[in-house]
């Protein structure tokens, strides 16, 4: 008994995380549960009872419905109605006595809260709900599913149409359905400049990785350009050496053509006076002196 009594929070937990929420009240002295899921944008949930095996046979009606709509034939409105019409039936129970409540939730670009209706009870409100479901999803139209990089399809003007468009939808939806005109326009009011912040936001990020996306660009044009100067130099440098190669060979050539020619006995000697000598006038005692010691004379005292 003990080690069950252990076993039961954990379960319990399991349980909870897959659509079946425990509320606590009076300092958890008392324990209510209800079931609840989430259908692209509808969210159904189930009315609070203090048994918990109660409110597992809700979340398995929830989930029912919920693979009908999913899979099938038609278009998610045509099968969501048909299973909240056929999976109560199923399992023996009825969608008023469950409590069934339908909400509309759709997520907008860039704020944290999602848009979300008042609940429409089943079956009784189901059109109304559905209508509502309708006319907020072709006001918000296509979502970009990275909105990280959502500036890269969109420009910031449509953004701010689109959230316009939006924005009137709903306040009319709730209006219509009974809701404060002011609560709601203030709350919109929040979420509205929680949303120009975050497009500021995302709006420096993308000027900041486009202008890195430039600089890189340039950095790899002149990375590109840079080997085709030094080739264009390399190749400048080659002409003029084989230009100067061209002209030594032609006047090597023109050199030896002239010595063949006939009478040509080169360069005129450079002629000296015979009194100088090698040496010249200018020369020393000690030159003069080896000058006439290798002719056989002696050295004559002047």
């Amino acid at each position: 008994a003990a080690a069950a009594a252990a076993r039961r929070p954990r379960e319990e937990r399991r349980r909870r995380a897959q659509g079946v929420v425990r509320i606590l009240r009076q300092g958890k002295r008392y324990r209510y549960y209800f079931a609840s899921v989430f259908i692209g944008g509808l969210w159904l949930v189930s009315r609070i009872d203090a048994s918990l095996e109660v409110a597992l046979l809700f979340h398995m009606v929830l989930l029912s419905i919920k693979q009908r709509s999913l899979l099938g034939n038609g278009c998610l409105e045509a099968r969501f109605r048909e299973a909240v019409r056929v999976a109560p039936e199923e399992f023996g129970v009825d969608a008023s006595a469950m409590g069934l409540r339908l909400t509309v939730s759709l997520k907008a670009l860039w704020i944290s809260a999602p848009l979300r209706t008042r609940a429409y009870a089943i079956p009784s409100e189901l059109e109304q709900g559905l209508r509502a479901w309708r006319r907020l999803g072709e006001a918000r139209g296509q979502v970009e599913r990275r909105r990280s990089n959502v500036l890269r399809a969109s420009a910031p003007g449509d953004l701010e149409r689109a959230w316009a468009r939006l924005r009137q939808e709903y306040l009319g939806i709730m209006v219509e359905a009974g809701c404060c005109q002011t609560a709601v326009s203030s709350r919109l009011g929040i979420l509205e400049r929680e949303q120009r912040l975050r497009q500021e936001r995302q709006a420096e990020r993308w000027n900041r990785i486009m202008m890195a996306k430039e600089e890189r660009q340039q950095r790899r044009m002149l990375i590109q350009e840079q080997p085709r100067t030094v080739n264009g130099k390399g190749e400048h440098g080659i002409e003029r050496l084989l230009a100067r190669w061209a002209r030594t060979e032609a006047r090597t050539a023109a050199e030896a053509a002239m010595k063949r020619r006939p009478g040509f006995f080169g360069p005129a000697a450079k002629r000296r006076h015979p009194a100088q000598g090698p040496h010249g006038a200018g020369a020393s005692y000690g030159q003069r002196h080896q000058e006439s010691s290798a002719r056989g004379g002696g050295v004559v005292m002047r």
